[in-house]
Order: structure tokens, then sequence, then C-alpha cells
């Protein structure tokens, strides 16, 4: 953030005001400085806005349309484009004794892609830092575990889990209305909101990192999300005696989904031909914490019933249904 500032004279009466008190003034009255003009200092304050899109691989994402906002109403928004890199930058010029802290909204955009979602406060911070953004494809491994079905499945056990652990009462109003926007209303931005004051009041309570996770990742904030989940792992690890909500699963499904899109990219640069790198690699959690609840099981000698020779769903299922 860089601050400036401005000299600007500033009109304390109209012209044609100020022409009709000037030949209504008596012969010899003082013309000095009066009231007519006064000359103020104004600072200003230039927030460089900047960040990059990349998909799921890490790859970077061109062209992908970028909406900013800093809360202003459509004066405050700002549309752009990502360029080969999926970088992007906009500069604000704004007032200081109004804006003191800047908070700012950036959703991106693409074809194909589900939109991507971050909000990042700079407060009253001398510069501010890059955001990341995430776009997921919207195409999916009919095999794979749903963002939806992880959410349906895992977030009624984390309500359940922490139901009997608030120290604030306002936490547990929160928690409630957090859990009712995210489950019943599907209202995830507003979910967001709830849940992050519960993490504030409760900072050591896991199911409520894993919660405010969730709802961050069904928003579209796929980056906030992943750090609330690594987040949550470091206070299971702390934790005396840990539950089965553990947040590592979680993270291995997420881990999964970055996989898959990867041997997508794999198996289009092979012609069509599958390539499976993870199946025959036994690398555990991120081979395969990909499926939907309920599948078969592996069968002697290698292989899945029902299924072909990836061993991308059992992991997967073995990593959710850990969490109950």
């Amino acid at each position: 953030m860089v601050r400036i500032k401005v000299q600007v004279l500033v009109c304390l009466i109209s012209l044609c005001g100020s022409t009709i008190a000037l030949a209504q003034a008596p012969p010899g009255a003082s013309r000095g400085p009066g009231p007519l003009t006064e000359l103020h200092s104004i600072e200003k304050a230039v927030w460089h806005v900047f960040g990059r899109v990349t998909g799921l691989n890490g790859k970077p994402v061109s062209e992908a349309t970028v909406r900013v906002s800093i809360g202003t109403g459509r004066l405050g928004l700002r549309t752009l484009q990502t360029d080969l890199q999926g970088n992007f930058a906009t500069d604000y010029e704004l007032l200081v004794e109004q804006y003191k802290k800047l908070t700012v909204t950036v959703v991106a955009s693409k074809s194909g892609y589900s939109d991507a979602l971050e909000t990042v406060d700079f407060g009253a911070a001398d510069k501010t830092w890059g955001i990341e953004l995430t776009l997921r494809e919207k195409s999916q491994d009919p095999d794979q575990l749903s963002q939806a079905d992880l959410i349906q499945y895992v977030a009624p056990r984390l309500r359940q889990a922490a139901a009997a652990d608030w120290k604030s009462t306002s936490a547990a109003k929160d928690w409630e209305r957090g859990v009712d926007e995210l489950l019943e209303q599907h209202d995830s931005p507003r979910a967001v909101t709830a849940l992050r004051r519960v993490v504030q009041r409760e900072p050591s309570c896991v199911e409520c990192s894993l919660m405010l996770g969730l709802a961050q990742m069904d928003s579209g904030a796929w980056n906030s999300a992943t750090r609330q989940f690594s987040e949550a792992a470091k206070l299971a690890s702390d934790r005396e005696s840990p539950r089965k909500t553990e947040p590592l699963p979680i993270l291995g499904v997420l881990e999964s989904w970055q996989h898959q899109e990867g041997r997508r990219i794999l198996h289009a640069g092979a012609g069509g031909r599958s390539q499976r790198p993870f199946a025959a690699s036994g690398t555990g959690t991120s081979a395969g914490s990909a499926t939907k609840l309920g599948g078969r099981q592996p069968v002697p000698g290698g292989g899945h019933q029902g299924r072909g020779a990836g061993g991308e769903s059992l992991a997967s299922r073995q990593s959710v249904a850990q969490l109950g």
C-alpha cells in the first residue's frame, strides 16, 4: 500500500454565491482570506491487489475472469482477466480516512470450472500480498467421492462430536447457525461467517476448524479450506485423546482430487490411453481417496470387484471411513 498526499482546494461557497457576496460588500470592506476558500490536506492510499489462478494440479489458468470487490458496491468492483501465467492485478486509490483497513473478495470463473472465491482482510498493513485461487473442473470421475458427498458424510458427524464441548454460549449458537446454513439452507458464505466466529471463540476445537473448512470448500474457497484442514490436523495432533473426527482422512480426499486432475491430463496426453500412475505405485492415501462411499472391496490377487484395475477407489473409501 502506497500513501500519497494531495492538496485540494475546497470551495466553501459556490462560484455564483461568491460573486454575489463580493458585489454586495460595502466599499472599503476587507476582502482578505475569509471563509471563501480553505486548503485541505487529503491523504490517499494505493492498495495493490494481485494474485494468481491455478487448477487443482497447480498449473496456471489463463483467460479466467476475475471479479474483485472491496465491498463498496459497483464503484469498488473490478473485472479482470488472467494472463498466460494465471496472474491478475489492479490498484485501488482510496482515502485513508475512509479506508483505514481493506477487505477484498475475489471470485475467479471460467467455463468448465466451478467458481473459486477467496476473501482476504489486509487490515491496516502497509502492504498487500498475493491472493491464490484454485479452480476445480466440473467434470469428475463417476467413481470418485464428490464434494457434496464428502460434506454430507462428514458434517453430521462433526456436528454430533462437538455438541457437548462448548465453553461459550455464543459459540454454541453460532455453531448451530453455521451448520444449519451449510447443511439445511445451503448458504455456504453465511455458514463461513458464523463458523469463523466459532473458531475465534473456540480456537482449540478440532471439529469447529473442520466444519469451517467444509463451509469454505463449499463456497469455492479451496485454498482457505485446505489451510483450515491443515490447522485442524495440528490441533488434533496436540490433543491428548483424539476422536474419530480426524482431519487427515479429509486431507487425503482433497489430495486424491488433485491427483485425479493430474491423471486426466496424462490420459489426454497419451492419446486417450489410461495411465493410472498411482494404481501400481501403492502410494497410500494419495493414491486413492477418490470414490463414492459403499464401493466394493478388493479381491485377492489384485483388482477390485466390479471395477477396473485402478486402486483409487478403495483408499478414498478407507480414508473417509476413518471419520466415522
